[in-house]
């Protein structure tokens, strides 16, 4: 019997030991970033039909908002309601992001005026600013490119007739950028309108007049790790599944120790 106790208690300390060290595991894998994002747009850049802008470089008319993180463009057309430019405002996010997951960086909203053909911008660029860590340790400008598809309203008795919507395009190609954070190296991804790499969205639309909500998705990646594809949820890890055996069997020898006890005990 006095074996047996000796045993039963080595074996639940050891159940202890293991089950904190895989706790301990498990955290120190759970690396995770917190900071902030802050958008401006710049450089807007008219398309071939703009006649009030000659070039990137000028003051161009009926463009405002450069430098802030509400830009509009375009002249309202007169007499068509609701007589407001193309706007796109961005609103950046705090977070506490684990490496390698998904998080939401910030909100996008775009508004799609009803404008002159004359008068619209084909590309804008929103520089991101990333303060990385509580204490800012490190700060980021990762400038994004937006493509503006701007179509000429075909169906002219329906302005809200999806066939004249226009579109707001993220260039995810190169949105990314790699720092290193307490000695360790890291990678920086937009993903765009969607937290999967692999059902990717980059592209959001709007009727004439009405407004289209979307969050840009970004995350965290170790240079040298493979994490294109999001781990499955439904297989435990290695360390789960030990120490869930080390519980088990502990469970079932204290089960039979107890009836022994019992059974010693009515002699």
């Amino acid at each position: 019997m006095k074996l047996s106790l000796v045993f039963a208690t080595a074996l639940s300390s050891c159940s202890m030991i293991a089950f904190t060290a895989f706790g301990f595991s498990g955290q120190a894998q759970a690396f995770t970033i917190a900071g902030r994002a802050d958008g401006v747009w710049v450089n807007p850049i008219p398309d071939s039909k703009n006649k009030f802008c000659s070039n990137s470089n000028t003051n161009c008319q009926f463009v405002q908002g450069v430098g802030n993180n509400l830009f509009s463009w375009g002249e309202p057309a007169q007499n068509t309601p609701p007589n407001r430019p193309n706007q796109l405002t961005f609103i950046g996010n705090s977070f506490l992001a684990d490496v390698g997951s998904w998080f939401k960086l910030g909100s996008l909203n775009y508004f799609n005026g009803i404008i002159y053909d004359d008068t619209n911008i084909q590309y804008v660029t929103l520089n991101i600013s990333l303060s990385l860590d509580d204490n800012n340790q490190v700060s980021k400008l990762l400038p994004i490119s937006f493509y503006l598809e701007n179509t000429t309203n075909q169906i002219k008795d329906n302005l809200k007739d999806p066939r004249n919507a226009d579109s707001v395009y993220i260039n995810t190609t190169s949105a990314r950028t790699s720092f290193k954070l307490n000695q360790n190296s890291y990678i920086f991804q937009i993903s765009g309108f969607s937290p999967l790499l692999s059902s990717s969205q980059t592209s959001i639309s709007a009727n004439e007049g009405e407004f289209q909500d979307a969050a840009i998705y970004a995350r965290f990646i170790k240079p040298n790790g493979v994490d294109n594809i999001p781990p499955r949820k439904d297989v435990p890890e290695a360390s789960t599944i030990a120490a869930s055996f080390l519980g088990v069997a502990y469970l079932i020898y204290r089960k039979k120790f107890s009836k022994l006890t019992a059974k010693f005990s009515c002699k």
